[in-house]
């Protein structure tokens, strides 16, 4: 006689989600009023897309970007859900 063995996998997704600083709002000039901005980084882990693809939206103008005095550049985070 055969033996039978049934084997059930589980399996789950999981994000890590880490410490971010205060969000920083700066006028956007794409937008006509203060809004909220974030890292390139943190606007593509948004998005969930690659850098690259990003890179692509912000050259297009697709999104709003500023470079700030320190030479950093942030992205205006209601350009993302604008289209």
């Amino acid at each position: 006689m055969k033996e039978v063995r049934r084997i059930t996998v589980t399996t789950t997704k999981s994000r890590i989600l880490r410490y971010q600083p205060q969000a920083l709002s700066i006028f956007c000039q794409g937008c006509g009023r203060e809004v909220e901005m974030l890292t390139c980084a943190q606007a593509a882990g948004v998005l969930e897309v690659d850098g690259q693809t990003f890179d692509r939206l912000v050259s297009s103008g697709q999104v709003h970007t500023i470079q700030t005095m320190s030479g950093s550049v942030r992205v205006c985070k209601d350009s993302l859900f604008a289209k």
